[in-house]
């Protein structure tokens, strides 16, 4: 999804295939710790994790431009949790395959960290991407005007699909306002939106190819060039519907 103020950087490509509001409690026999470079971008890294097992997801080289980092882990079958607490807590998650959350900036060099967990009764290991964007300040706050979803700060996409159509909801982007300055309401906020998608190649559902394909149309031009815009119905809806 594209907002079109300050396109070049507030591209943001986020779809949450499953998303819910239930997690079981977990058995957690690992939790490891990556840290993700802000000051080199892309800065994406591949994970291996284990069944039931955590990683620590922290955000390092922060700039001070940024008023947020926005953290994305991407599963390619398997669901998987993004939470801002170890233990989650309820509407302070995300689950699913494709999974991202707002982190703010904390003037340290480093975020808090968020907590990625993986859940399973079997033995099989999963690979993961994970990759962050900066949210400056010039940039609108995807999600930041959300009414509906369960986490405060929603920068996600619920989908929906068929053998006919997907569907695609998101909440609300507020615009930038300056550093230091009382947050904007949302009762007259406007930002126009672009969508794009991209399809794999028929019969080339590799994992390595999926992963792919996320991290290409995660770049502004590179989505404009190898994706389909969607075209939106009214001014700035809340689902876009795309034929198959």
């Amino acid at each position: 999804m594209n907002f079109r103020r300050n396109l070049q950087n507030s591209f943001i490509t986020l779809l949450i295939l499953f998303s819910t509001g239930d997690f079981q409690e977990s058995k957690i026999t690992a939790l490891d710790e990556v840290k993700l470079d802000s000051s080199v971008q892309p800065n994406d890294e591949m994970l291996l994790m284990h069944p039931n097992s955590a990683i620590r997801i922290t955000a390092i080289n922060v700039p001070s431009t940024a008023r947020y980092i926005l953290m994305q882990a991407h599963s390619h079958f398997h669901n998987v949790t993004l939470s801002y607490d170890i233990n989650p807590v309820e509407d302070r998650f995300v689950t699913g395959r494709n999974l991202g959350l707002l982190v703010e900036n904390r003037e340290t060099n480093n975020t808090k960290p968020l907590f990625l967990k993986y859940e399973a009764n079997g033995n099989n290991s999963i690979s993961i991407l994970i990759f962050s964007h900066i949210i400056s300040y010039k940039d609108p706050i995807p999600g930041a005007c959300n009414v509906e979803f369960s986490v405060e700060l929603a920068p996600y996409l619920h989908t929906r699909f068929n053998n006919y159509s997907i569907t695609v909801e998101h909440q609300p982007a507020l615009s930038p306002y300056p550093k230091r300055s009382s947050r904007p309401s949302c009762e007259n906020e406007f930002l126009e939106y672009e969508l794009y998608h991209s399809y794999l190649s028929p019969m080339e559902f590799t994992e390595e190819l999926y992963f792919q394909k996320i991290l290409q149309m995660s770049d502004l031009e590179t989505a404009r060039e190898i994706g389909r815009e969607i075209r939106l119905f009214g001014f700035a809806p809340k689902s876009y519907f795309s034929s198959l």
